[in-house]
């Protein structure tokens, strides 16, 4: 499995960034009718709402650099995942400082 990097968003407080291959692409069925994808980029679990799930089920096997924030899973509160916010930042990782990407990565749900 590719990893994923994982960085702060400088420029977008409480944001991080995710760059990584997407798999693992699901769509769920949600009581309101409102779109859900749930997908992998690199070793972290996430999910996307709305347009940015419409968009992230056609894009199995890309690679993506997203903007988004890290939650608590609804069903397990030990275990965090990436929620997307539907920002897609381009080369943001070519101007993020060294310092400011994260090493340590989150539990997989699986």
């Amino acid at each position: 499995m590719e990893k994923a990097i994982r960085a702060t968003a400088p420029e977008m407080p409480g944001q991080e960034l995710l760059k990584g291959t997407i798999r693992k692409v699901t769509e769920i069925s949600t009581r309101t009718g409102n779109k859900m994808a749930t997908f992998q980029v690199g070793e972290y679990s996430c999910k996307a709402f709305g347009k940015a799930a419409e968009k992230l089920l056609t894009m199995e096997g890309q690679t993506v650099e997203m903007c988004g924030t890290w939650q608590p899973h609804r069903l397990n509160k030990d275990i965090e995942e990436f929620v997307t916010d539907g920002r897609y930042v381009g080369k943001a990782f070519s101007s993020v400082p060294n310092e400011t990407i994260l090493a340590t990565p989150v539990p997989e749900r699986f």
